[in-house]
Order: C-alpha cells, then sequence, then structure tokens
C-alpha cells in the first residue's frame, strides 16, 4: 500500500468513526439513513466536499482531513437529509447547481431548528438563511430564480445548460492528470451534478443500477421505498427515546402525513361508493318486533346494513 492509499484509507476511516458516533450517541434514527450510503472516493476535481445520489456517499479525501468530527458528523447528517427529504427524485429539469443551493438552505435550516447543535458543527461556508428555514426546496428554488433573473449577476446559478452536460465530456471534472478515484466514472455521469460547487454536502441525482438517470416510474417506486425507509428510521429514533424524530425527521414527516391522509380519503371514499347503504332481512328491523321476541306478533321488516360512514380508514404506522 503506497503513501496515497494509506492516506485515503485514514481519510474513510474517519468518516466511519463520525458515523459511528451516531450510533454511539443513539442517533440510531439518523444513522439508519446513513448506513447504507456505501462510500466512494472522489478526486477533488469531481467534488471538493462530499455528495449523495441516494445510493452513495462521495467524499474528497482533502474535505475529510480538513474537517473535525463535529463537522464530519453534520456534513453526513446533512446527506442524510437530502435523501430523506428525496431531493435527489425531484431536481427535474432545474439547474443542479441552483438546486443544490435550493437544497442546502432547506436542509441546513432543517438541522438548525432541531437544535442539537452538542452533536454536530456546520463546517465554514455551509448555506443558511434565517428566512428559508421551514420552506421546500421547490420554493427556495423559485425565490433564488427570481432573484437570479432580476440581477445581472448569473453567478448563483451559473452558466450551464439544465442538465450540466457541457462539463461532462470526456475524461470529465477528473482530466487532471491526478490519479482516478473510483467513484469518478460515476460522479462524472451524473446530471445533477453541478459543477464548481463547494459548499458542503452535494445532493445529485439518483441513478438505477447502470448508473443511468431514473425513469418515472422508476422514481415513482423509488419515493415509495424510501418513505417506508423514512417512516421506519423515525420509529426507531423514537423508540430509542432520543427525541430527534420531533425535530430531525418533522419537515419530511408532516408531508408524508398530508400525502397519507390525502390517500386514505381517497380509499373511505370509494369504500363508501362501493358498499352504499342497503336493508338486509338477515336480522330484523328492532323498531318493529319489540312486542314479541318470538316474532309471532309485531311486523318482521328487514333492518339496513352498516354505512361505510361510519366506518373509519387509518393507517398502522
Amino acid at each position: 500500500m503506497n503513501n496515497n492509499e494509506k492516506s485515503s484509507e485514514l481519510a474513510k476511516t474517519k468518516i466511519i468513526k463520525a458515523r459511528t458516533s451516531l450510533i454511539q450517541e443513539g442517533r440510531l434514527g439518523i444513522a439508519s439513513m446513513i448506513v447504507p450510503l456505501a462510500l466512494k472516493e472522489v478526486s477533488e476535481s469531481v467534488c471538493s466536499t462530499m455528495a449523495t445520489d441516494g445510493k452513495h456517499i462521495f467524499w474528497c479525501e482533502k474535505f475529510v482531513d480538513k474537517c473535525d468530527e463535529k463537522e464530519l458528523v453534520f456534513t453526513l447528517v446533512h446527506e442524510a437529509l437530502h435523501v430523506t427529504f428525496a431531493h435527489h427524485l425531484r431536481r427535474g429539469k432545474r439547474n443542479p447547481r441552483l438546486w443544490n443551493v435550493a437544497c442546502d438552505y432547506c436542509i441546513n435550516g432543517e438541522l438548525h431548528r432541531s437544535g442539537e447543535y452538542s452533536y454536530w458543527r456546520m463546517p465554514d461556508g455551509a448555506l443558511f438563511e434565517r428566512n428559508y428555514s421551514g420552506q421546500t426546496a421547490e420554493e427556495i428554488y423559485a425565490d433564488l430564480e427570481q432573484k437570479q433573473d432580476s440581477s445581472d449577476d448569473k453567478t448563483q446559478g451559473g452558466n450551464q445548460g439544465e442538465s450540466g452536460d457541457d462539463a461532462n465530456g470526456e475524461g470529465g471534472k477528473n482530466s487532471t492528470g491526478n490519479e482516478k478515484k473510483e467513484g469518478d466514472d460515476l460522479a462524472n455521469a451524473n446530471d445533477g451534478n453541478p459543477k464548481d460547487f463547494e459548499t458542503a454536502g452535494e445532493i445529485w441525482d439518483a441513478v438505477n443500477d447502470d448508473g443511468k438517470p431514473l425513469s418515472e416510474n422508476e422514481k415513482v417506486n423509488a419515493e415509495r421505498k424510501l418513505n417506508n425507509h423514512v417512516r421506519l428510521s423515525e420509529s426507531v429514533d423514537r423508540a430509542c427515546g432520543s427525541g430527534a424524530s420531533e425535530n430531525i425527521f418533522r419537515g419530511r414527516l408532516k408531508n408524508l402525513d398530508l400525502e397519507i391522509a390525502d390517500y386514505l380519503s381517497k380509499i373511505q371514499d370509494w369504500l363508501i361508493s362501493v358498499f352504499p347503504d342497503e336493508t338486509s332481512w338477515n336480522r330484523p328491523h328492532r323498531s318493529h318486533i319489540w312486542r314479541d321476541t318470538t316474532y309471532r306478533s309485531g311486523n318482521y321488516l328487514p333492518s339496513k346494513k352498516p354505512s361505510m360512514h361510519g366506518w373509519h380508514v387509518g393507517n398502522r404506522y
């Protein structure tokens, strides 16, 4: 093992140690969002900090070396929350660089609101704007885009196209003569990889096993699986009594609850339409047979079947 390989291993061990510290502190919910993300080292020219596509965490040795443990923990949690909020599935045709700026404001606002300052610290240059706290990435993006359009300074969004294909030519961003890292090819092929973005914790587009962009159906299936994962992680966090479920997962769970409530109301409407009120002879109408329980006097009339309007459709979470 040469010196470069040794330094890479030391940096990777530092990341694993930071990740393990979350487990040791009982932050099992957010840790369960981080652990499944495979670590992939990339060249500094490809990504100068860290990034995720929902399957991997891409990391730069130089960035890891200069961070202390609390800053590394923050960046790992930051990346995990990008995945939690499905930012890797929601860019669409938005500008990759401006989308990253918007997503960073969104995530760092959530982390700031969580109040968990004893566990992590924002690295220098991390994007935070109190006015954006509590807003979605889409809302922040729309505001940033409007400000960009009304200004002659285009540095915030850059001059690249929607997909950023202009920098993904032969050799990609790692065509600097330096030794290629294991994650360089996968990173350079990602359309959501912004160029010259140096803020800690990038978010790239989700890709399939072949490294290609997901189709719309694949995105729907991926988000469905992700929602289940998020709810499981929140349940683990709550069961451990860490309290983070109320803070870190708050924004995402609120959106999921609204989606589930709408889904359940549609199911209830469907049940009502399929099972309308009907009468039945299986049970006599009690109001007309009270005089004689043997049914030899009084009137034997049908009763109504139970109405679906009285049914409650709920989820099991």
